[in-house]
């Protein structure tokens, strides 16, 4: 199980959620809704329900945006993984595998620690994926 403080912010996020199901409560606004500044019973006097943000992407974007904003993001997320799976399967492309082995790995990980609004997280996806996408391009024109 994950720590008691993460159960207690995700519960917090989840809930938030269900106060704005369509559009969110605004985006890396979690931590100004009232009770995110609550002491979390046990932990200290330092550790807040809702600290800065969710440690969840999925659960940071749905209260956030709410359904208006997360669906797209999968929907487009989606596509690209599926993209990227076709394409390899077609050219065995190593490139290709290691675009979708990255998104795995950088979506996989936002879901236990980071805020996706953080700007350098999203600037190191988005600078290696198109490291690796300039380098499928070049493989491709070599054969």
């Amino acid at each position: 199980m994950i720590d008691p403080h993460r159960q207690y912010i995700w519960k917090f996020a989840l809930e938030r959620f269900w106060d704005n199901p369509w559009v969110g409560n605004g985006i890396d606004q979690l931590n100004s809704l009232p009770g995110a500044k609550t002491l979390v019973p046990g932990l200290g006097k330092t550790a807040y329900v809702m600290p800065s943000h969710p440690h969840n992407w999925f659960l940071e974007i749905l209260a956030e945006t709410g359904l208006v904003g997360l669906l797209p993001m999968l929907i487009a997320l989606g596509f690209v993984a599926w993209r990227l799976g076709r394409r390899y399967h077609a050219t065995q492309n190593k490139s290709d595998l290691t675009l979708l082995l990255l998104m795995t790995g950088f979506w996989t990980s936002a879901l236990l620690s980071f805020s996706i609004w953080a700007v350098w997280w999203q600037l190191t996806f988005l600078i290696l994926f198109a490291i690796v996408a300039a380098d499928r391009e070049l493989e491709t024109k070599d054969h």
